[in-house]
């Protein structure tokens, strides 16, 4: 009887992330949403000062940033040390991280719409400035709101690769 190859023994062979097309590299994909994920934690901090209707918006990309970053992590460790837990893993991870990306999208939405209950300025406002504070607050704020709801859509579109891949890889094995 032959010994087992390393692979063949502890069965880690044929677990990985499965490859889409012929340009697509998991682990690339999966530094490109841990990136996207600190992008959004580090974003975070502005908001925490910024929101006024919903007070804890903060929280929003803290949360989804980090999940991020889990999937990200799970499926970089999934393509260096594969296993079928790993995989599944990955999956989940990278599943719950989609359903948070959609709700901070909507949150996103909701927190852009909601801005408009600041006061309006007077005309005494008006004439000791020509630009109203109000304005330039809200035209920072929906600023910032898109430039997280880009992140969210970025971390979903690159989420929802690896988690095909993560379906097609336990389908296949």
């Amino acid at each position: 009887m032959m010994p087992a190859t390393q692979s063949e023994s502890t069965g880690t062979g044929p677990h990985r992330l499965y490859v889409l097309f012929r340009f697509y590299d998991p682990e690339v994909i999966a530094v490109l949403t841990i990136l996207v994920g600190l992008f959004q934690v580090i974003l975070a901090f502005p908001a925490y000062y910024l929101s006024i209707d919903v007070t804890f918006l903060y929280w929003c990309p803290i949360c989804v940033g980090a999940m991020h970053v889990t999937g990200g992590s799970l499926a970089f460790v999934c393509e260096r040390s594969p296993s079928k837990k790993m995989l599944k893993n990955c999956l989940y991870s990278t599943l719950c991280g989609l359903f948070l990306g959609f709700c901070a999208i909507i949150l996103y939405g909701f927190s852009a719409n909601s801005i408009l209950s600041l006061e309006t300025c007077t005309p005494q406002d008006l004439q000791r400035s020509s630009e109203c504070p109000r304005d330039a607050f809200v035209d920072f704020f929906r600023h910032y709101v898109l430039l997280m709801g880009i992140y969210a859509v970025a971390a979903i579109f690159l989420q929802s690769f690896l988690s095909i891949s993560a379906i097609k890889a336990l389908r296949l094995n």
